[in-house]
C-alpha cells in the first residue's frame, strides 16, 4: 500500500497558515505557508509583526570615548596650570596687580639710596626690597628719569609713576582708597623725550586715607614702586638714583 493511500487528509488552520501531514511512519510535520522572508512576516500565535531593533553605530562610541579622554586631559592641563600658579605666587614669581599695576608687562628690582641705573621698554614696573617705615615720620621719595622714543621724536613722551607700596605688620599689602599705591613722588606724569633727565619728588608721611602723601593706615613696610612707560609699548625710559629716607627736620628755639 503507498503512502499517499494510507496519508490521511490534510489540516489547515484558519487562512491557510498552517498545514498538517499524515505520514504512514505516525510522524507530523510542521511548515509555514509562507517564506521566511516574507516582507509582512507575523508570529502565527500571536499574529503580532516582528519588531526590528538598531543599534547605534561603532564610529559614536568610538566618538563619546574620544571626547571623554580630550575632555580629561584638558581638565588636567588647566590644574596643572592653576597648581603652578599658586606656588609662583608663593615663592614671590609671580605677583597681582591693580589700578596702574595691571599694564606693567615686567616687574625688576629697584635699589633705593644708590645710583644703579635700570632701563624699561614699553610698560615695566620696577619695585624695591621691604623697607621698615615709622608712620609717624616724614620720608622723601626721588628719583631721575628720562625717555625716548623709539624714532626719535622729542615731543613724544611717557607716563611715568613713583611712589610705594604699603604693607601692615604682618607684612600684608594694604590697598585702601584714594589707591592701592600712593604715589607721592610722580603720578601720571607725562615726561616728554626733549626734556632728558628730570628729577621727581614728594614727600609722604603721617597716616591717613586723603591723599597720595599719606601712608596707608596701619603701614609698617613699604616698597618703592615705579612705572614707567604706563600703557605704552613704544617708548623707552631709564631710572636712576632713586632715594627713600626719613626727611630731617631742623627744629628752631
Amino acid at each position: 500500500m503507498s503512502s499517499d493511500a494510507l496519508a490521511g487528509p490534510s489540516a489547515s488552520a484558519p487562512g491557510g497558515g498552517v498545514r498538517i501531514v499524515a505520514t504512514f511512519s505516525g510522524q507530523m510535520s510542521c511548515s509555514p505557508a509562507f517564506p521566511d522572508y516574507a516582507p509582512h512576516r507575523r508570529e502565527w500565535l500571536g499574529g503580532k509583526p516582528i519588531r526590528k531593533f538598531t543599534v547605534a553605530p561603532m564610529q559614536n562610541a568610538a566618538s563619546l570615548l574620544a571626547l571623554r579622554f580630550y575632555g580629561r586631559v584638558l581638565l588636567s592641563v588647566l590644574a596643572t596650570i592653576g597648581i603652578a600658579c599658586l606656588i609662583a605666587m608663593q615663592i614671590g614669581w609671580l605677583t597681582t596687580a591693580t589700578s596702574a599695576e595691571s599694564v606693567s608687562n615686567e616687574e625688576k628690582q629697584l635699589a633705593t639710596n644708590g645710583v644703579e641705573l635700570l632701563s624699561a621698554s614699553g610698560a615695566t614696573m620696577f619695585t624695591s626690597a621691604l623697607i621698615p617705615v615709622d608712620p609717624s615720620l616724614s620720608y622723601e621719595l626721588s628719583g631721575e628719569i628720562r625717555s625716548f622714543a623709539p624714532n626719535g621724536d622729542e615731543i613724544s613722551g611717557a607716563v611715568t609713576y613713583l611712589g610705594v607700596i604699603d604693607y601692615n605688620e604682618k607684612k600684608e599689602r594694604l590697598t585702601s582708597k584714594p589707591g592701592p599705591n600712593r604715589y607721592a613722588a610722580a603720578s601720571n606724569f607725562y615726561l616728554a623725550s626733549a626734556r632728558g633727565w628730570a628729577t621727581l619728588s614728594g614727600v609722604i608721611g603721617g597716616e591717613g586715607n586723603e591723599n597720595h602723601n599719606q601712608f596707608h593706615p596701619g603701614t609698617r613696610f613699604v616698597r618703592v614702586v615705579a612705572l614707567l612707560n604706563y600703557k605704552d609699548e613704544t617708548m623707552k625710559s631709564e631710572i636712576r638714583n632713586v632715594r627713600f629716607a626719613p626727611r630731617l627736620e631742623m627744629k628752631t628755639r
